[in-house]
C-alpha cells in the first residue's frame, strides 16, 4: 500500500506542477513497477520538458531505456483486458492505464468495476475515481468520490479535495 499511497501523493504534486527531479523519477519508477508504462513514460517526458530530468543521467537512463522496450497499451488492449479481468487489482491497473492515456471516462468505469469485485478496495477505487474526475474537470463528481474515501487513504483524498477547491 505504501507505494500506491506514494504514487497518489506524487500524482497530486504532478497535477499541481510541484514535482522535483527526484520525484519525477520516483513516480515514473513506481508507475513502471505497477505496469502503468504509459504513465511512466509521460512522467519522464514531462520531467524532460520542465528541464528537471536529463534522460542521459545515470539516475534516469536505465528507466528510459527500459520503458522504450515496453509495449504501449492501446485503448483496444485495455478494453479487451477489462472484459476478462479476474479481480479488482487488475481492474485498478486497467483504470490507471486509461487515466494515463487521459481517457478518464473509461478509467472511472474500470475503477467502479474494481470496487464491485470481492477483492475490491472501495477506498482506493473512490480515490482514483476522484482523481480521474478531477483531471477531467468534473468537480462535483470528483468531490463526491473523494468524500467517500475512508481509512488511511482519506488523508490523501482531503489533499485532492483541496486541489479541487483551488482549481476554481
Amino acid at each position: 500500500m505504501a507505494q500506491i499511497t506514494t504514487m497518489d501523493a506524487l500524482r497530486l504534486k504532478q497535477a499541481l506542477g510541484y514535482l522535483s527531479a527526484g520525484e519525477y523519477g520516483t513516480l515514473a519508477r513506481a508507475a513502471a513497477d505497477q505496469l502503468i508504462f504509459g504513465e511512466a513514460s509521460a512522467v519522464l517526458a514531462e520531467g524532460v520538458s520542465s528541464n528537471k530530468v536529463n534522460l542521459s543521467s545515470p539516475e534516469f537512463s536505465d528507466l528510459a531505456v527500459g520503458l522504450k522496450a515496453r509495449a504501449k497499451l492501446s485503448a483496444a488492449d485495455l478494453a479487451a483486458a477489462m472484459k476478462i479481468a479476474a479481480n479488482g487489482k487488475a481492474l485498478m491497473r486497467i483504470g490507471d492505464n486509461y487515466a494515463a492515456m487521459g481517457d478518464y471516462s473509461n478509467a472511472v468505469q474500470a475503477y467502479k468495476l474494481a470496487m464491485a469485485k470481492p477483492d475490491g478496495d472501495a477506498a482506493l477505487a473512490n480515490l482514483h475515481i476522484g482523481m480521474a474526475l478531477a483531471r477531467a474537470g468534473d468537480k462535483a463528481g470528483a468531490a463526491a468520490a473523494l468524500n467517500a474515501v475512508t481509512g488511511p487513504r482519506a488523508e490523501i483524498a482531503k489533499f485532492w479535495l483541496t486541489y479541487l477547491a483551488q482549481k476554481g
